[in-house]
């Protein structure tokens, strides 16, 4: 067999081009169909390369929630709140709660509110009737509070060193 042949003959390559922008395009066509997919990349976020020891989903959950994917799920969990449709709420908040969720203080914080969003909803009387979404909520504000205060201790400790750097460059 020529050599033409044999490079032929092995396996084909698999793609690994993964298009955000179409993947984004596709949850915001079909969100419930989204919402699975999103689930599915968070479920599969902890796989790494055996050959790089890279993460290989990393990259596309970080990328989604940059191209709007938080601000579309609550988006997405105020369309199911005005309709009161509670399985379409736990739905976005076990996305929420995954522990690969990425956090991004200003964006979730700041730009969309969605702490002060999920205390709200909270609140509301058809939820504090159900127990697992009311739970779900809990262990969301639970984890974002102890990232912020994780990153407000890890700033202070650098102001902190800082400080001290600028305080002994001055006596010299």
């Amino acid at each position: 067999m020529s050599e033409i042949f044999k490079s032929r003959s092995g396996p084909k390559p698999t793609s690994l081009d993964w298009n955000l922008k179409q993947f984004f395009q596709d949850f915001c066509k079909s969100p419930q169909k989204g919402l699975k997919e999103v689930k599915k990349l968070l479920s599969r976020a902890a796989d790494v390369d055996p050959q790089t020891g890279q993460p290989l989903h990393e990259h596309k959950i970080h990328g989604f929630i940059e191209l709007g994917g938080a601000a579309k799920i609550k988006e997405l969990l105020d369309q199911y709140q005005s309709k009161e449709d509670k399985e379409g709420v736990h739905r976005c908040l076990k996305l929420l709660s995954n522990n690969y969720f990425p956090f991004d203080n200003e964006l979730i914080v700041n730009e969309l509110k969605m702490i002060d969003f999920l205390i709200t909803l909270q609140k509301q009387s058809w939820i504090k009737s159900d127990s697992i979404i009311v739970n779900e909520i809990d262990i969301i504000l639970t984890r974002w509070n102890k990232i912020i205060e994780t990153s407000f201790t890890q700033e202070v400790k650098l102001q902190r060193v800082g400080f001290y750097e600028n305080e002994n460059k001055q006596e010299i």
